[in-house]
């Protein structure tokens, strides 16, 4: 952001500060992220935070994390977000984050790798571990066992025609020179699901539970009772549903002891595509269909596009192979 732009957002602040204070406290806060140093923006943010009683905080995470974000300060009016840092877009580490993350109330942070410089939990914990709260990354892969991503290669991820997301079964019976057809009839088949992919919800239970060894909020014992009770709680294996992440903002605010509305926020936020419960579930009557930007996905033009997509990458197949496969014949 420019100075030009930081000038402007500080005098929308000025203006709105008697019509809408706590707007005018917001954009106080986005100006004073990019001008740390700036003594006027500074006065009139201090201010406002305490004539309105608000606490503030900075958010840390993947995807979900602005969407958590937004769902906090939509439940407990007093919060206020200063900067939500996507982990995976955090490209050049600026010691002036520190400035921000120093005048805070609360940092909260998923677990973060050490290679993020900065940013990393370890870091986080050493610098400010009297007010980070840790939340749980929400991935869970029972419900579509059969969807992955490819490896990626010098920088570069292989896209589908709905995304970063692949199909394991077209992509494995493209591998096996099987047809299209076949990879359709095994992408809707029970049984070839059951046999190909029975065990991976179990095994991803129990991975979520070792990551929760190490956060704040747990969540697992609400995504079991989902599974449990056939009810999805993922869009896709890492997009969580409206009423899982409501469930984990509730608990973080509970653990920060912040005032809040109980009241869900009724809106799906990271749907643009919806996977179908595999068949093995039994669940394809409620959740049997895919759809990316709320059209459904036509199958076996997906395996068509697939199919050409594969045939043109082989060092994606290969890379696909090394990762997945390892020592899996492949004829």
């Amino acid at each position: 952001m420019n100075e030009r732009e930081i000038d402007d957002i500080r005098d929308a602040a000025n203006f709105l500060r008697r019509r809408n204070p706590k707007m005018a406290f917001k954009l106080f806060s986005v100006a004073l992220s990019h001008r740390p140093n700036g003594s006027l923006i500074r006065k009139n943010y201090q201010e406002l935070k305490e004539k309105l009683n608000l606490k503030t905080f900075v958010i840390i995470g993947n995807c979900q994390a602005t969407v958590v974000a937004n769902f906090i300060q939509e439940r407990a009016e007093s919060l206020v977000a200063r900067q939500v840092i996507s982990a995976h877009l955090y490209k050049n580490h600026d010691d002036s984050l520190y400035k921000s993350l120093d005048e805070v109330d609360f940092i909260i942070t998923q677990n973060v790798d050490d290679k993020f410089e900065g940013i990393n939990t370890k870091e986080i914990l050493s610098r400010y571990g009297n007010k980070t709260v840790r939340y749980l990354n929400l991935f869970y892969e029972g419900y579509h066992p059969d969807w992955c991503y490819f490896p990626v290669l010098n920088g570069v991820r292989l896209k589908s025609p709905v995304g970063d997301y692949h199909n394991r079964t077209v992509i494995e019976t493209f591998i096996e020179g099987g047809s299209e057809r076949q990879a359709i009839e095994r992408y809707f088949d029970i049984e070839f699901n059951r046999q190909s992919y029975f065990s991976v919800g179990e095994r991803s239970i129990a991975e979520l539970r070792n990551r929760e060894q190490e956060v704040d909020i747990k969540m697992t014992d609400v995504i079991e009772q989902g599974v449990q009770d056939g009810e999805m709680l993922f869009h896709t294996f890492n997009h969580p549903s409206s009423k899982l992440l409501n469930i984990q903002v509730g608990r973080i605010l509970e653990h920060l002891k912040i005032k809040y509305n109980r009241r869900f926020v009724n809106r799906e936020v990271l749907n643009n595509l919806v996977m179908r419960a595999n068949p093995m579930l039994g669940l394809n009557q409620k959740y049997g269909k895919t759809t990316h930007l709320q059209q459904e996905v036509d199958i076996p033009n997906f395996v068509h596009q697939c199919y050409s997509i594969y045939a043109s990458r082989p060092k994606f197949i290969e890379a696909y192979k090394t990762k997945y496969l390892n020592s899996k014949k492949v004829k």
